[in-house]
C-alpha cells in the first residue's frame, strides 16, 4: 500500500465520520479522530516524498551529476528513478 493510497483511505473514512455526524450516528470525537489520521497520514506523505528527492540529490552529488534525473512524481505514481536511454551509470553498479 503506497502513502498516497493511505491518504486517500484516511480521508475517505472521515469524509464518511463527517456524514454519519449529520445523521446523529456519529460524535464530535470520531470525526476529529479521523481526520487527524487523515493528516498524518497526508504528513507522512510529504516527509516521504522530501526524504526521497534529498536521498536523489545527494546520489547526483556523489556521482557529479549535473542533469535532472526524475520526474516529480504525482498521485499513485510510484517514486522510483526513471530509466533514461543514456544513463551514466554502468549496468554492475546497478
Amino acid at each position: 500500500m503506497s502513502l498516497g493510497s493511505n491518504f486517500l483511505i484516511a480521508e475517505s473514512l472521515a469524509g464518511i465520520e463527517r456524514r454519519k455526524i449529520e445523521v446523529g450516528e456519529a460524535d464530535l470525537f470520531d470525526v476529529t479522530l479521523r481526520e487527524r489520521i487523515a493528516i498524518e497520514a497526508a504528513n507522512e506523505q510529504v516527509e516521504a516524498s522530501f526524504d526521497y528527492f534529498v536521498a536523489m540529490a545527494v546520489c547526483d552529488a556523489a556521482m557529479a551529476l549535473d542533469r535532472p534525473r526524475m520526474k516529480v512524481p504525482t498521485g499513485s505514481q510510484s517514486l522510483e528513478k526513471p530509466s533514461h536511454e543514456s544513463d551514466p551509470i554502468p549496468s554492475i553498479v546497478k
